[in-house]
């Protein structure tokens, strides 16, 4: 093999590096196809190995476009044998016209099943779906809003209805060392050696819900309230006691819609396999009476 003056063959680096960014993109999919969701790795504290979730995230980024350029190189180094085996194949490989067609119908298939989640494919996402939410033990796990834990504290009560002087007493009690109200929860909780989730149950044990379901005049201010929020994934028997409503008080405000439902199931599943959007149904089951407007 031909080599530089230094002894340092560039093809055979190029090649093992190609096989190792290979490997680590392989074993970094594998991870982010069973992690958590993004709501509940940081409300955590979620890690593999020692690795967060955004340590996962970057690592497969960068294998993937070092291995892109390893490749590209790769080709470089060998074009004149690669260029004389694709010519001397082309003839050979037009003689195998059905087995092309068939592996063009595979691509083809592969794309369009997994754009639109069609079967068989849809069962690798599902699966992968169900290897995420296999990480939420219970409600404690799902944080009060997306991303809970980049704001404040003072806010944090006051989006999740909790009592900020009890909250703050509590925090001190606990030996919780904080260093204003506006302080994000993820820097109280990364300071004190803890996830946002167990520094978040402190302040809810100690200040504790408004009592009472929360009362809304318009579907207006149902969405001015939770858009955004990501309350379609979570699970309807979670999100009546959180609402502080009566599951059957609930399941009677559904079925005004056709619907019957799981208390384990998502919000989210529940609107799709009725047709509604997530957010209709949330307004039908908080203001008595509502009649939601189908997809």
């Amino acid at each position: 093999m031909k080599k530089n003056d230094s002894g340092f063959g560039l093809r055979s680096f190029v090649s093992l590096a190609s096989a190792g960014l290979f490997l680590l993109m392989t074993v970094t999919g594998v991870v982010l196809y069973i992690e958590p969701q993004g709501r509940v790795a940081y409300w955590v504290g979620w890690r593999f190995w020692g690795l967060s979730k955004t340590d996962w995230g970057n690592i497969h980024i960068v294998s993937s476009l070092f291995f892109a350029v390893a490749a590209g190189v790769h080709l470089w180094l060998n074009w004149k044998a690669f260029w004389n085996y694709l010519t001397a194949r082309v003839q050979a490989v037009l003689r195998h016209r059905r087995e092309l067609a068939a592996a063009a119908v595979l691509t083809a298939a592969v794309f369009f099943l997994s754009l639109f989640r069609v079967a068989p494919v849809s069962w690798i996402l599902d699966l992968g779906e169900a290897a995420k939410a296999s990480w939420v033990k219970d409600k404690s796990y799902e944080p009060p809003f997306g991303h809970a834990e980049l704001v404040g504290l003072k806010v944090l009560c006051k989006k999740s209805d909790l009592d900020w002087n009890a909250a703050a007493l509590a925090l001190k009690a606990a030996g919780i060392r904080f260093a204003s109200p506006d302080e994000k929860l993820k820097d109280v909780a990364a300071a004190n050696g803890m996830t946002p989730r167990e520094v978040f149950r402190i302040m809810q044990d100690a200040a504790g819900k408004k009592k009472g379901p929360p009362r809304f005049s318009s579907p207006d201010e149902v969405e001015e309230k939770f858009a955004g929020t990501g309350v379609g994934r979570r699970k309807l028997a979670w999100l009546a006691d959180d609402l502080g409503l009566d599951m059957a008080v609930v399941n009677r405000r559904l079925a005004r819609a056709g619907i019957r439902a799981r208390a384990d199931a998502t919000l989210k599943d529940i609107a799709a396999a009725g047709g509604y959007p997530a957010m209709e149904l949330l307004k039908a089951i908080l203001i008595e009476g509502y009649e939601p407007a189908r997809d």
